[in-house]
């Protein structure tokens, strides 16, 4: 197992098991990963690389924002000071 990786070692208990015996225990696995978010579909993760690109783009729009009302502060400090 290396560091930061998630190593997943699958043994057989019982040697010589039918096909379909392996194929069904692999299905019930899978649902219940699913089940309990543990499986990752490729929709899941277009939904999580949108959710994080939706996220950033909020905090640009927020930043951009924040420049704008003190840009305009500014203007107005400097229009009141500047003598006509």
């Amino acid at each position: 197992m290396s560091s930061g990786n998630v190593c997943v070692v699958e043994m057989d208990l019982l040697p010589a098991q039918p096909p379909e015996i392996i194929q069904r225990v692999k299905i019930i696995r899978y649902r219940i990963a699913r089940r309990y978010g543990r499986v990752r579909t490729a929709s899941s993760r277009a939904e999580m690389e949108a959710a994080s690109q939706l996220l950033l783009f909020y905090a640009a729009s927020l930043l951009l924002a924040i420049i704008a009302v003190v840009a305009r502060y500014c203007r107005q400090e400097v229009a009141a000071t500047t003598p006509l």
